[in-house]
């Protein structure tokens, strides 16, 4: 039995896209614990949200069933990076300003 790792490069160049802009809005906040986690969840919801209109837009598009699979590995994909980014920044910052 072997375990497959499945990365699709699109939805690597738009988790990234969409990192790079929530850097961008939260890089003036004073606090860096305070940016970091805005920058996280920011992140997740603007992957949740890429996801649900990529979705609509490849519903629209998709005519046979056979077609569905890579279109929709890229909407569960930046769902599923985006929410380990927003983790990984929060797991960060708190073993860095733990008590």
């Amino acid at each position: 039995m072997s375990l497959t790792l499945y990365v699709d490069i699109m939805s690597i160049v738009y988790i990234l896209i969409i990192l790079s802009i929530s850097i961008a809005l939260y890089f003036k906040l004073d606090d860096p614990q305070e940016r970091a986690c805005s920058i996280g969840s920011f992140t997740q919801t603007l992957a949740l949200a890429f996801s649900f209109f990529y979705a609509v837009r490849m519903l629209a598009v998709v005519d046979k069933i056979s077609e569905l699979g890579p279109p929709l590995a890229i909407v569960l994909l930046t769902a599923f990076y985006g929410l380990l980014i927003n983790l990984a920044i929060k797991i960060g910052v708190r073993l860095k300003y733990a008590n």
